[in-house]
């Protein structure tokens, strides 16, 4: 299959990219500064979805493509650039593969809701919705919190279980984490058995848990026994100040997520694909 992968150096879709590569695809990979070392075989092409929201005709959509799987995100507290970036610039991109026929898959979050009081989630939802309404043939892949390696919000949490008495803003909050390893398998499912109808398809790990079983699953990885852990309110701070400071996991969007429950039922994406997330222990343990 030729796939579009936009999108294709951040977390995620540097992950997609070397599956969809293995797995026998062609690709063509965009990001905003195209750069093709230790991708051999892959063509670049520069977009920036910011600038493709403002003028459309700035960039090309590419000829015989099968597929555009859209990988792009941000981890911005500005409500603006993620409105621009994540719901008008995936607009643009969604009309261009509308236009040429090109079915789309979108890599979008847990939550995500055009109402939602969260920028991120409302940005992607309006994507989401704008997508469906398109009639191309379309899924929106909603993953949990994905840990692995070269994610923002692991490496924060890996720095933090290290930590004798770790604090927390919410001790209660539930999520169902996946390992960058089943978001890969999940494409690579859907791709296998794309669905007769446009839908949303959640990805989450088997069971929920809390977000302190999530840290104690990473203290085991590295040898730790499970930690101690002390309900913080004032950690809030930190998320104002990682506001200013331009913190990509600790902000005030990823605090807002750590207060509240994140969980789907695993079964609506095997029922769909046959995919179904390993527990996150067994990926980190393996």
């Amino acid at each position: 299959m030729n796939i579009l992968l936009v999108g294709a150096t951040g977390f995620v879709g540097g992950h997609l990219l070397r599956a969809l590569q293995q797995a026998g695809h062609s690709v063509i990979a965009t990001c905003r500064k195209p750069r093709s070392q230790g991708w051999p075989g892959v063509q670049w092409q520069a977009l920036d979805l910011g600038r493709l929201a403002a003028d459309p005709g700035c960039w090309v959509f590419p000829e015989s493509v099968d597929l555009v799987i859209n990988a792009a995100g941000l981890l911005s507290v500005d409500a603006a650039e993620l409105s621009r970036v994540q719901d008008q610039g995936a607009r643009a991109l969604f009309d261009l593969a509308a236009h040429h026929g090109v079915r789309v898959l979108q890599i979008s979050a847990l939550g995500a809701s055009a109402q939602s009081d969260v920028p991120f989630l409302a940005s992607k939802g309006a994507a989401d919705d704008y997508l469906l309404s398109l009639g191309v043939p379309a899924v929106v892949l909603r993953p949990s919190l994905v840990v692995g390696e070269g994610g923002a919000s692991s490496a924060w949490l890996a720095g933090l279980s290290p930590w004798p008495l770790i604090p927390l803003l919410d001790l209660n909050a539930q999520l169902q984490p996946v390992h960058i390893d089943d978001l890969v398998g999940a494409v690579l499912a859907v791709l296998r058995q794309w669905p007769a109808e446009s839908l949303v398809l959640p990805l989450v790990g088997p069971a929920p848990m809390r977000l302190a079983q999530v840290i104690d699953h990473l203290r085991v990885a590295q040898g730790w026994r499970a930690g101690r852990y002390l309900q913080a309110p004032l950690l809030g701070l930190g998320g104002w100040l990682g506001d200013r400071l331009g913190w990509r996991a600790l902000n005030s969007q990823s605090i807002a997520l750590a207060q509240r429950d994140n969980v789907a039922d695993p079964e609506v994406l095997a029922s769909v694909c046959g995919y179904t997330a390993a527990p996150l222990a067994s990926r980190l343990q393996g």
